[in-house]
């Protein structure tokens, strides 16, 4: 199951402290859903098409993959 919020896609998470955090259920680069469904995050999420991960804050931690790509600046899709 996919959470929405006013037709968006929608991940909630409690932290271990008990924070409930939403976040919008996108990939900043490709567009696809990243979480679908529940369970437990140990740590972080990521992506499986080019293995960026995120933090349980939603802070994106790694851009793997991207290598020397023209143009690309990891600034850029900071929180």
């Amino acid at each position: 199951m996919i959470n929405e919020l006013a037709g968006q896609p929608v991940s909630i998470m409690s932290s271990k402290e008990g924070n409930i955090r939403a976040f919008f259920n996108m990939c900043q680069h490709r567009g696809h859903i990243f979480l679908a469904g529940q369970g437990q995050l140990k740590s972080r999420v990521v992506r499986s098409y080019h293995t960026w991960s995120y933090g349980l804050d939603g802070a994106l931690q790694t851009t793997r993959l991207i290598g020397d790509v023209a143009g690309f600046n990891k600034v850029n899709f900071l929180n």
